[in-house]
């Protein structure tokens, strides 16, 4: 049976992993906000937001942030996703 956490998220849930290459260092989410779930990767060196998409669920936003990072990356090393506190 699953958690209360998969089956009803609250606003700052989610998940979050970290990409980093020689030059960069970009940070991934997977979020619930206000208006619903989204992914989106924050650049760690240049303190800014990349871009935001929003999803349909947790696992999709992990998705949408994932390909995100990919196209800044081009190659996109292991991810290991870990749950929000």
């Amino acid at each position: 049976m699953p958690n209360n956490y998969d089956v009803f998220p609250r606003v700052g849930q989610g998940f979050w992993a970290e990409a980093k290459t020689k030059d960069r260092h970009l940070r991934l989410f997977s979020a619930v906000t206000e208006f619903g779930e989204e992914g989106c990767v924050f650049d760690m060196d240049a303190k800014g937001w990349i871009a935001r998409e929003w999803a349909d669920d947790l696992e999709d936003g992990k998705r949408k942030a994932q390909a995100i990072a990919e196209a800044v990356l081009k190659t996109l090393p292991p991810i290991e996703w870990k749950k929000s506190p």
